[in-house]
């Protein structure tokens, strides 16, 4: 692979890939963290906008919605920025993927990805792969073995046994 470009049907890009179950177990123990953070958040929050908005004033009762917007807003970008800081540091690995021994790379050249790329990358995650899960599951399918955010962004995933930290 390193001396010329892959025939038709050969994988192009770093090799070995990391598997499927790789990584469903991964984002199953990402998932999990972000849903704890998630939790503790949502409970410091609703007892903050409960005492504001039992004051009854028409003014604490905006204030009370507008911090359950920001909630909101950090429920959605919590994930976001911890794949994307995770996967932007040197290593290419959340707390799940280093569990797991596999790490983000860039597919062209196996290296890290600038933690700017490694931010789109999530955001893209979690903007199209959400569909029925079908940006996940294309990897199972696709000749590249990537998701559909390995592919607008440039990445792969691969085992560290191969690629180490």
């Amino acid at each position: 692979m390193h001396g010329g470009s892959p025939s038709a049907g050969q994988l192009a890009g770093p090799l070995p890939r990391a598997s499927f179950g790789q990584r469903l177990g991964a984002f199953a123990i990402d998932l999990g963290i972000i849903l704890v953070a998630e939790i503790i958040i949502g409970f410091i929050f609703g007892i903050i906008i409960t005492a504001i908005a039992n004051t009854g004033s028409g003014v604490a009762l905006g204030v009370a919605g507008l911090l359950g917007l920001i909630t909101f807003l950090l429920y959605l970008a919590i994930p976001i920025v911890y794949f994307g800081y995770m996967e932007g540091q040197p290593s290419g690995q959340t707390f799940g993927k280093r569990m797991l021994n596999i790490r983000v790379v860039d597919f062209t050249n196996a290296g890290p990805l600038p933690i700017g790329r490694a931010m789109l990358r999530s955001l893209v995650r979690s903007l199209l792969s959400g569909i029925f899960l079908l940006g996940y599951l294309w990897m199972l399918w696709d000749p590249q073995q990537q998701t559909w955010h390995d592919k607008l962004i440039g990445t792969t995933v691969v085992p560290t046994s191969a690629y180490p930290v």
